[in-house]
């Protein structure tokens, strides 16, 4: 009799705390959605940031970050008019933009095209007749502009922002024209042979 006045009482006890016990099934429940309601949120924000990084890329375009180098934009012109001549090598900025002019001759027509620094497309094409085109320049002498831009930014200084280069011949030497400008300061030119390296003139 005592033995199941016990049992009873231990029956009744089980019940009590299983009707106590919270509903874990429940609550995991509430957790999961508020997670998943934190990486929604977390993705937006990392593809917002992703398309405002290449935006502002888009519109502040440095000059390190050209894609096209001076002998690939030689080597474009050359592709399009076979057997030209090219005569002047240009990258010319605009609102923060660069974009390289080309000019060269075949027989007495001379060509100007304008091309994307970024993807190398041709963006402007003119062309027009010349009985006495301007002196030749080489692609190897145009694989030596980047350094002698390198040199003129660094000479001027903290600061310096270019502005354009220019590769041409003038009196039988090939010269590079480096135009740049520094906060607080008139533009400036520095004018190099590109042969020697050696620096013919400074115009502050």
């Amino acid at each position: 009799m005592i033995k199941r006045k016990i049992l009873s009482l231990v029956m009744l006890l089980a019940l009590s705390i299983t009707a106590c016990s919270p509903d874990n099934t429940n609550s995991t429940t509430t957790n999961t959605g508020a997670q998943d309601s934190g990486t929604l949120t977390a993705t937006e924000t990392i593809t917002n940031t992703e398309t405002n990084t290449s935006t502002d890329a888009n519109i502040d375009q440095g000059y390190a970050d050209l894609k096209i180098k001076p002998e690939q934009a030689f080597d474009i012109f050359m592709e399009k008019y076979t057997g030209a001549k090219i005569t002047k090598v240009q990258l010319d900025e605009d609102s923060g933009n660069y974009t390289y002019e080309v000019k060269g001759f075949v027989d007495n027509t001379e060509y100007e095209i304008d091309i994307n620094s970024m993807d190398g497309t041709i963006i402007k094409e003119e062309m027009e007749t010349d009985d006495q085109p301007d002196p030749e320049i080489t692609r190897l002498q145009v694989e030596k502009v980047l350094a002698l831009v390198d040199k003129a930014l660094t000479d001027a200084g903290e600061g310096a922002r270019l502005d354009e280069w220019t590769l041409e011949v003038e009196d039988g030497i090939a010269k590079l024209e480096v135009e740049y400008d520094r906060d607080g300061f008139d533009d400036e030119e520095r004018t190099y042979n590109v042969e020697t390296g050696e620096l013919l003139e400074l115009d502050d």
